[in-house]
């Protein structure tokens, strides 16, 4: 008798354990699956601006409806990008099934060993998304009160077109990155300028690199400062991407 309480006891505490992991999202070859990443995205789109409110701690960021689609049939389309946002609130999230899981939180211990670092997540692509709908938010806010031709004008114009997106993309990462959405890794830095431009280190630079390079000054300012302080300067050069503390040095606190 006490064997058999012992082993009824033992399937009540699993199925607690079981209700209390089980993601209700469906799964294709231990990935979400198309059907299942529209699903995701539909249900938790408030939860998606709320978390994201509480995270920046500033209320300016307005709700939109967030979209899903297979971007890999857009022309254009960056494949090393899972969503994507279109002025001035448009976010769209691919449902091609490529994402590892819908969250961080939900993937073993044991299958997050297999990862150095990963951003492929439904949910860190969401924060990361509404972070470009942040930065153009603020952007808009300080329009009613301010120019700011030194950064917008130098947008077109390479190398600086190319600082203004390092520095967007960078404050994008940083966001799901410093919830703990992703895996990162933080020992890369480029060393010559053939670094910054190679192809095949867009991944690095773009995102891995840019992240550490924007960190100081949001960790000085707060998000919503640092985007103010950031765009009242150009954008970083090829060689101010490679010697930051150049750049520092040049942003000054409007």
């Amino acid at each position: 008798m006490k064997t058999l309480l012992l082993l009824l006891a033992a399937v009540v505490c699993t199925n607690i354990v079981c209700q209390k992991t089980t993601n209700p999202y469906p799964y294709k070859n231990h990935r979400p699956t198309s059907a299942g990443i529209r699903k995701y995205v539909d249900v938790n789109q408030e939860q998606f601006f709320q978390d994201f409110r509480k995270f920046v701690g500033d209320s300016l960021i307005e709700d939109t409806w967030i979209d899903c689609d297979d971007l890999s049939t857009y022309v254009q389309h960056d494949s090393l990008e899972l969503g994507c946002f279109y002025a001035p609130q448009e976010i769209l999230c691919t449902t091609e099934e490529l994402y590892v899981d819908y969250r961080l939180q939900y993937v073993s211990k044991y299958r997050r060993s297999q990862f150095v670092e990963t951003n492929q997540f439904v949910y860190s692509t969401v924060m990361h998304e509404i972070g470009h709908m942040y930065w153009q938010q603020v952007l808009r806010s300080m329009g009613r009160n301010a120019v700011l031709p030194e950064f917008l004008q130098t947008l077109r114009v390479f190398p600086y077109s190319y600082g203004a997106e390092f520095l967007e993309e960078g404050l994008c990462e940083y966001i799901p990155y410093t919830m703990q959405e992703i895996l990162s890794v933080d020992d890369y830095k480029p060393r010559s300028t053939e670094d910054i431009i190679n192809n095949r280190n867009t991944y690095s630079i773009k995102y891995r690199y840019a992240r550490l390079f924007v960190t100081p000054v949001i960790q000085k300012y707060g998000l919503r400062k640092a985007i103010e302080i950031m765009v009242c300067c150009a954008p970083p050069s090829i060689e101010e991407i490679l010697y930051p503390e150049k750049y520092y040095q040049r942003l000054v606190e409007k």
